[in-house]
């Protein structure tokens, strides 16, 4: 009789028999086996419909980020089954220790339900999870510093080239010069034009007549719109006084005569800015007299009276300061 003893002893000569395979696991529905490289041993048990193992691996580390392994272990347990109708059941089954939990999801989309079991385990490791930390924004560059504040120039003095008609016998050009002082919007200006002489004949002898020399000064007042622009309007009223001096010629004892007499003046002007000292100007300018003065030659009779009007037009030149 052949005794076979049962432990790791074998009979002398005999050959051990082969060892037995491991039975293979059951081919469960789509289940497969625990992660082992993550911070978390999983176990996922899904249809082959849904995402794998390697989906929920990758979707765990997006939201849970590079964190230290827990001080205590952590398992769950990740099963989904079809649910009614087009309905998909997740069960998250938790252990933490010695400490049990479960979760139970549902929804349409099977890769939703593993995305949402992700972040729920994210979130025992990490309560962050889920949260993408961005940089902060760039402060924004350093204002630039405020503009100086310019302030108004106080002063002008300028000069005119004029054109007159009236006050003299045909139009006569001029030189007019002024100097202002101004207060925001309004200022004050003393005038003086210088006008090139003018002749003419009597009109009772062709031979005789006279010779007219005008200058005038003035003082007025201005406003003037838009004044910080490059071009600014302005409207000046102001009063006069009148210098005309009369020569004769064409007779034995011609003479000379002169009158002084007041006028107004109202004025239309506009200013361009070349710099911020420097403009350009064109004025139009209507004087009325207050009397008109006439001229005669003795023994020849009326010479000249000046007009109840005098128009000026002038352009010129201003500096601020």
């Amino acid at each position: 009789m052949v005794v076979v003893a049962v432990g790791d002893a074998q009979p002398s000569g005999a050959v051990p028999p082969p060892a037995a395979a491991a039975p293979a696991p059951p081919a469960g529905d789509g289940a497969q086996e625990g992660v082992d490289d993550l911070p978390i041993a999983v176990a996922w048990d899904a249809p082959g419909e849904c995402p794998g193992v390697e989906a929920l691996k990758a979707e765990f580390r997006r939201v849970a980020g590079h964190v230290p392994p827990p001080a205590e272990r952590l398992s769950a347990q990740v099963t989904v089954r079809r649910g009614p109708g087009r309905a998909w059941l997740l069960t998250l089954a938790t252990k933490t220790g010695t400490r049990v939990g479960e979760r139970r999801l549902a929804g349409s989309d099977c890769a939703e339900l593993m995305r949402a079991a992700a972040l729920i385990l994210g979130l025992m490791i990490n309560p962050k999870a889920g949260f993408v930390e961005t940089a902060p924004p760039p402060a924004p560059p350093p204002l630039p510093p405020p503009p100086t504040a310019v302030p108004d120039d106080r002063f002008a003095a300028g000069a005119d080239l004029q054109f007159g008609r009236g006050a003299q016998p045909a139009v006569a050009p001029g030189v007019g010069v002024r100097f202002a002082i101004a207060a925001a919007a309004f200022s004050a200006e003393l005038r003086a034009s210088f006008w090139t002489s003018r002749s003419t004949a009597s009109s009772s002898d062709a031979a005789a007549g006279g010779t007219f020399r005008f200058f005038d000064v003035g003082a007025a007042g201005c406003g003037r719109a838009w004044r910080r622009r490059g071009i600014s309007p302005a409207l000046c009223v102001g009063a006069a006084l009148a210098h005309l001096q009369a020569s004769g010629y064409g007779v034995s004892n011609p003479g000379e005569a002169s009158a002084w007499w007041p006028a107004a003046f109202a004025e239309a002007s506009l200013r361009e800015r070349i710099t911020r000292r420097n403009a350009v100007r064109l004025a139009a300018q209507a004087v009325i007299p207050a009397g008109n003065p006439t001229f005669d030659l003795a023994g020849v009779g009326h010479v000249f009276q000046p007009a109840s009007i005098w128009l000026r037009v002038g352009v010129g030149w201003e500096l601020h300061f």
